[in-house]
């Protein structure tokens, strides 16, 4: 029996609407599959991150540059929030000096105002270079990545007989924000933050 298109489209009709509404509601039920598949980490506003990166490191220094690919999302202060923040390299010539080889690869912290303003994101200075010491770290990096939880990276440093701006010896390091309390008298203490490297040769040990 063939049945009148009419009858036909209003039966579609009502499937569709059908479905839909089941599947509202099976997104309003307490599914922890849904749950945990609507809580996964978003992806990292990486162009969002380099415009205000850029910004920043315009006030400090020229020829900014940097990868996308070289922004990580880790909870690197291990504050008592377990936030995560983001960490991304950058490359720059601090003051401008100019020449070959005046330019150096950076670290900053940034991260979301909080949680309900994730559209917002600020550079954290006192956890970023220039402000922050860094110690061990080499001078040209090129990659920044999580490896079992923690952050490491690879670069080069200079041998004998590499020019200036050009370092061939491969090193790999894992990259560690330490936090150190000091002294100022017999009662009181100030905290005092460096990044601090382990430098493996040619290897990746991990």
């Amino acid at each position: 029996m063939c049945l009148p298109s009419n009858i036909i489209l209003l039966v579609l009709t009502l499937f569709s609407a059908t479905l839909q509404a089941q599947s509202t509601a099976d997104f309003d039920k307490p599914d922890n599959t849904r749950f945990d598949e609507a809580t996964k980490q978003a992806p990292i506003p990486a162009a969002k991150i380099e415009k205000i990166l850029r910004t920043y490191a315009e006030t400090i220094g020229c020829d900014f540059s940097m990868s996308r690919k070289n922004i990580v999302e880790i909870d690197i202060d291990q504050d008592e929030f377990q936030e995560k923040e983001f960490v991304a390299l950058f490359n720059i010539d601090v003051g401008c000096a100019g020449g070959s080889g005046t330019g150096k690869s950076s670290i900053a912290v940034l991260k979301y105002r909080d949680v309900f303003h994730k559209d917002m994101i600020y550079i954290l200075p006192e956890l970023s270079e220039p402000s922050i010491a860094s110690y061990g770290l080499p001078k040209f990096i090129d990659r920044l990545y999580i490896k079992n939880g923690q952050l490491w990276c690879s670069g080069k440093i200079h041998k004998h007989g590499d020019a200036n701006n050009l370092p061939t010896s491969i090193v790999y390091s894992q990259l560690k924000l330490i936090k150190k309390e000091i002294p100022i008298n017999a009662h009181q203490t100030t905290s005092v933050l460096y990044w601090q490297s382990n430098m493996n040769y040619g290897v990746d040990t991990n």
